[in-house]
């Protein structure tokens, strides 16, 4: 640690690795300066055939090390970001087997150490009401409450439209690319639906890969809306796997209560689905 906090503020505008890079290529060039600094006061063909055959062992030298070094040093950085990208915008790192030395166990250990920080975080934030990994309301729990949420007929002003928005193929995606390829994705899909909608619009985290958005408006607004949604993720060059929803949409009657308009939009999603996804169904 002495060493690090030295070099550290020796060489304050070198990152971590060049710095290993740089002392560690000067180190190499001792036996060069060596050689050198003994023969400079011999003049003969012999001293300087020795300082050539140092000079190019030398170069040899540093350039392996600094080779092994980069890789080396390489794995160590992805750690960090990897520990970073969890800080800062919680996606779960991979497990990354990279072998059983202390730089396999780092890996290792960073893994499981946000896995388990996410679990402990998703059971907080679902009891709390939240949704962990998207940020948004959770109303997985809330099934036969949502009466409560959104006005019932009687204070309704305008109409009210409920809209399921289901990820396609998302099961083979987490299969094929890992968990934390798929809960980057409801996040963005998440992020899409936040900027899409309107102020007054509400949205939740409905299931595992499920959104519920409802507004006030008819089903030809909820139309456009979910129309530009899609739009949105198809436009969007962060969409590497190609992503796309499925959206049932349903209208909710005077005449019918919050939980009959939300089994409609279910059938409505499910046709949505049955006639090969990627499109909005009204139910």
């Amino acid at each position: 640690m002495r060493t690090y906090l030295f070099l550290s503020r020796a060489l304050p505008r070198l990152s971590f690795s060049s710095t290993v890079i740089l002392v560690s290529g000067l180190a190499a060039l001792l036996p060069l300066v060596t050689v050198i600094a003994v023969t400079s006061a011999d003049s003969s063909p012999s001293s300087g055939a020795v300082i050539g055959v140092t000079a190019a062992a030398t170069t040899a030298a540093v350039a392996v090390l600094w080779w092994v070094l980069r890789g080396v040093l390489t794995t160590v950085q992805t750690a960090a970001g990897q520990l970073a990208g969890y800080l800062g915008d919680r996606r779960l790192p991979p497990l990354v087997e990279v072998g059983k030395d202390q730089v396999g166990g780092l890996f290792r250990d960073i893994s499981v150490a946000c896995t388990r920080m996410e679990q402990q975080l998703r059971t907080l934030d679902c009891q709390s009401g939240f949704d962990a990994l998207t940020g948004l309301k959770n109303w997985q729990s809330e099934r036969q409450g949502l009466s409560g949420v959104f006005p019932s007929s009687t204070e309704r002003r305008r109409p009210l439209s409920i809209s399921l928005v289901d990820l396609d193929g998302m099961r083979a995606l987490n299969k094929h690319a890992g968990h934390a390829v798929g809960d980057a994705e409801l996040q963005r899909v998440a992020s899409a639906l936040q900027h899409e909608l309107r102020s007054g619009d509400w949205i939740a985290r409905w299931g595992s890969d499920e959104f519920l958005v409802a507004c006030q408006g008819d089903m030809v607004i909820m139309q456009k809306l979910m129309g530009r949604v899609r739009q949105s993720l198809a436009a969007d060059v962060t969409n590497r796997n190609n992503l796309t929803v499925s959206v049932g949409v349903a209208e909710v009657g005077l005449d019918e209560s919050i939980e009959e308009g939300l089994r409609r939009a279910e059938g409505a999603l499910e046709q949505a689905k049955r006639h090969g996804a990627d499109r909005v169904h009204t139910g």
